[in-house]
């Protein structure tokens, strides 16, 4: 005998399904009122959207301890990040606390400065006359180099001379301040560059050619400042120069935020004088997926602080083009399209998304002036 099925457990089914079919029509219709209403015409602006964020970062720079020459009081005249020319009179190292000197003392000191700082140019060029020297009379053919070994001397001897001529001028210069001083000890700028009174301790580690050097620990390393006291020993750090020309930042990144950065890519950094661009020129992979990046600056800071390590804030991404509200985007079947309105109706059109800031969009595409749909 067949068993007729129970009426009430047939409603209970036809309950469920007709649940279902209403939930399924509710869930179109709200799709379709969240697709076209409310929508308002807007007009394909040109726009720019920015991404930044802060990173750590240490400077490497070429900079040069300043020493004292002897024992004694320390007077510094030059305020600090002040930009000098070589042979320039940063202070001076006294027996008995000094204030200011002459300006003919001034004077003298610098004159002397500049013939020791010409020599050691010429000392240079002598060495590298000596070498070329020593490589022509090596060669066994004698009577091919004999002229220009010649030409050579000849050079030799006037480089000679022009050390001996800056070499007198210079004992001169320093007879006649140690007679207007008294034994006062100048402190002088070797090359220009910038004046720093306070030092770290790690102007020889730390330079532009390091930079493969570094570790992740670099970031977590105190710099802490040191200043010279009013009276100094013979050696004594003073102060530093640093050279203005050449500068290297060393940053730590995070790629899941800025991307995949590439050597030559152009960044910008935010500093007292405004936004400069930076250069990418190496990468270092660093654990936890972070990245050391090393960008030069062609444009150092000329009033910048002293400190190595500091927090900049970093533009590592403009994208110029044409802005339009991210409501206007709609995605479906893993395209992005916008509706461009044509008289009463419109018409679907494909784009593709450059950047985005949740607010708005920057597209290709569109065209400035084109009126498009969105919500």
């Amino acid at each position: 005998m067949f068993q007729r099925k129970h009426p009430r457990l047939l409603g209970k089914w036809l309950r469920i399904f007709l649940m279902i079919l209403v939930f399924l029509l509710v869930l179109e219709l709200g799709w379709l009122v969240l697709a076209n209403f409310p929508q308002r015409t807007v007009i394909v602006e040109t726009g720019t959207i920015t991404k930044g964020c802060w990173v750590e970062a240490v400077y490497l720079r070429n900079e040069t301890l300043l020493e004292a020459p002897a024992d004694g009081y320390l007077t510094i005249r030059i305020p600090s990040g002040t930009m000098v020319p070589r042979g320039e009179v940063i202070g001076w190292i006294s027996p008995e606390p000094t204030e200011n000197l002459s300006e003919d003392a001034l004077r003298l000191a610098k004159k002397a400065a500049l013939y020791q700082s010409e020599n050691d140019g010429l000392e240079v060029e002598l060495k590298r006359i000596n070498s070329e020297i020593a490589r022509r009379q090596a060669v066994s053919n004698k009577a091919a180099v004999s002229a220009d070994l010649a030409s050579l001397e000849k050079e030799r001897q006037r480089v000679l001379q022009s050390i001996r001529v800056n070499r007198e001028e210079a004992h001169k210069a320093l007879t006649k301040l140690e007679y207007l001083t008294g034994g006062i000890t100048m402190i002088t700028a070797a090359s220009s560059g910038i004046f720093c009174s306070e030092y770290d301790g790690f102007e020889s580690r730390f330079n532009p050619e390091s930079f493969r050097q570094l570790s992740e620990d670099i970031f977590k390393q105190k710099f802490p400042l040191k200043a010279p006291t009013s009276r100094v020993s013979a050696g004594e750090p003073v102060g530093k120069l640093v050279e203005p020309f050449t500068e290297v930042l060393a940053a730590k990144v995070d790629p899941q935020v800025v991307g995949t950065p590439r050597p030559g890519d152009e960044w910008e950094v935010k500093t007292t004088n405004g936004w400069r661009n930076i250069k990418i020129i190496d990468i270092i992979s660093l654990t936890n997926d972070k990245m050391m990046v090393g960008f030069y600056n062609s444009r150092p800071e000329i009033g910048f602080v002293p400190e190595r390590r500091q927090k900049l804030f970093m533009v590592y991404r403009r994208v110029k083009g044409s802005s339009i509200p991210v409501q206007a985007i709609i995605r479906k079947k893993d395209k992005t399209w916008v509706r461009v309105v044509r008289g009463d109706e419109f018409e679907e059109r494909e784009i593709r998304v450059l950047e985005t800031d949740g607010n708005r969009a920057i597209v290709t595409g569109l065209e400035f002036g084109t009126a498009i749909l969105s919500r």
